[in-house]
């Protein structure tokens, strides 16, 4: 695991991790997007009305997903520095769990419930939804792996 940075410049470290920003600005977008979209009562854990006096409008959802992102990276990156690459996947792992069981929950009520309607209870669709974003995160997760592996990123 120790061979992730061996020998790679600046410009290559700095690339990556903002691919890792983008992903999860995207990811978190997602999220706040969707719980306002469908109306639920929580957005990111945190009561909607409280939210939507903090992000009123599109453009300040796209910032505070900016901000995430940034923010986000800027912690993968200090602790891919300090504390090790495991550290790091440890971090991006919890992230990417958070943007997805959100994801499972949105997809539930929404995707799935139009896709379904009556015929199957709200416990069996959010399974289904939840094996689908499990799978996601994995897929996701391993991108983010052979990213970071990459001697170059194009």
């Amino acid at each position: 695991m120790s061979d992730y940075f061996v020998f790679q410049s600046e410009d290559l470290f700095l690339s990556k991790f903002i691919a890792i920003g983008i992903i999860h600005a995207l990811l978190s977008f997602i999220v706040i997007q969707g719980s306002f979209s469908q109306s639920r009562q929580r957005v990111l854990f945190l009561p909607a009305s409280f939210m939507a006096r903090i992000l009123p409008e599109l453009t300040h959802r796209l910032g505070a997903s900016t901000v995430l992102g940034v923010s986000i990276a800027v912690l993968s990156s200090f602790s891919a520095v300090q504390l090790g690459p495991q550290t790091l996947l440890i971090v991006n792992a919890a992230f990417l769990t958070l943007w997805y069981v959100e994801c499972a929950i949105l997809l539930a009520s929404g995707f799935f419930a139009k896709l379904f309607g009556d015929e199957l209870p709200f416990e069996i669709r959010f399974f289904v939804s939840f094996v689908v974003m499990v799978n996601a995160g994995y897929f996701t997760l391993m991108f983010l792996v052979s990213l970071l592996r990459a001697p170059k990123f194009i």
